[in-house]
């Protein structure tokens, strides 16, 4: 549904692309700001500059001083912390071309050698094909990461697990399997 404009008229069809296109511009600034909160909390976090009477944590402090969700902001400094070493993805979140949302995925699970091809995939997918890459990801790490052993081994009654692996690969379609 439209909202009407202010001269009380519905807008047609040919006014929702220009709103499609101001709400995108939009978007853009909202995120750009986002990205440049996300570093100053974590450059506060950083120097304590938080600290005062009765404050327990950056996030309490955020709650108080600028009616921020102090888990948002826990994570948000953590984010920070992990763009310092993706410069890439930093960029683009400050340019505004990624919202908090994908920011806060890549962040979880890039790493330097792994940046580009997540910052592709951010920009590609939904946050909910994201979401679900991401985690496929991260269960697939954990997998990875669990001790295996040959027949015989192992304590009684337990399972042996297959060790697997897990990557990105790019397809000719410009597709990218996980």
């Amino acid at each position: 549904m439209l909202l009407p404009r202010d001269d009380g008229i519905a807008p047609d069809c040919a006014d929702a692309a220009l709103l499609r296109g101001r709400l995108a511009e939009l978007a853009g600034h909202v995120h750009a700001a986002q990205a440049e909160m996300v570093v100053l909390l974590g450059e506060l976090d950083d120097c304590g500059g938080w600290h005062g009477a009765g404050i327990r944590s950056i996030g309490q402090w955020a709650s108080i001083a600028l009616g921020l969700d102090p888990g948002t902001v826990a994570r948000q400094v953590s984010a920070a912390r992990a763009l310092r070493a993706l410069p890439a993805v930093s960029a683009a979140a400050r340019a505004g071309e990624l919202g908090w949302a994908k920011v806060a995925l890549v962040t979880r699970v890039a790493d330097a050698a792994s940046e580009d091809n997540w910052l592709a995939l951010a920009r590609e997918m939904s946050v909910g094909q994201l979401q679900r890459t991401a985690k496929a990801y991260v269960r697939a790490r954990r997998e990875a990461a669990r001790p295996t052993w040959a027949d015989g081994e192992g304590e009684p009654g337990e399972q042996p697990t297959r060790r697997r692996g897990v990557g990105l690969l790019d397809e000719p379609d410009g597709l990218v399997r996980i």
